[in-house]
């Protein structure tokens, strides 16, 4: 394992265990990437139940790895397709819009969980208005899912189509350009 300083600061997921289940979660994990990367790691991210998955494999083919495996104990995997740190509330829009316009979703399902002090940033309501000037609905049975997940001042984001990968957890497979 490389020392901490040589490990890259974007992570390649954020994974959300079940409560209290961070540490079977880990090796459930582990055990669908090795195989496809023997050099995959979690690392805590400093908030409970909360992972920072380290791998090779592009955000795509993570999803759908993620997704064909059963998973007991992860509540949701978001592959990173963008990854910020420390952004101002423009950046972060701009990557929003950046996303939004390449595959113009109609409607999505919009998940945000924005921790510790990356709710100086921004905020769900600040980005669903955002969304509504480009026309995109927001609706909660859509299966297009725009996720915004952040640690601090980290901020992964990703659009895409969601997925189950066990009894109570989804992946999001990440959007092909049109």
């Amino acid at each position: 394992m490389p020392p901490k300083r040589h490990m890259p600061l974007c992570p390649s997921a954020l994974a959300v265990s079940k409560p209290k289940r961070d540490t079977w979660m880990e090796e459930e994990l582990l055990d669908t990437l090795i195989p496809w990367d023997p050099n995959a790691q979690i690392k805590p991210s400093g908030f409970p139940g909360v992972l920072l998955v380290y791998t090779k494999l592009d955000p795509y083919q993570l999803g759908r790895i993620i997704s064909s495996g059963y998973h007991a104990f992860v509540k949701r995997v978001v592959p990173a397709q963008r990854c910020l740190i420390s952004p101002s509330r423009h950046d972060l829009l701009r990557e929003i819009e950046e996303i939004v316009m390449k595959y113009r979703p109609r409607r999505i399902k919009l998940s945000t969980s924005i921790r510790g002090t990356g709710k100086t940033i921004i905020t769900h309501s600040v980005i669903e208005e955002f969304l509504r000037r480009f026309n995109v609905v927001i609706y909660r049975k859509s299966k297009t899912m725009l996720c915004i997940e952040s640690i601090n001042e980290l901020f992964i984001i990703t659009l895409g189509e969601a997925r189950f990968c066990g009894p109570d957890c989804i992946v999001i497979i990440q959007s092909h350009s049109k």
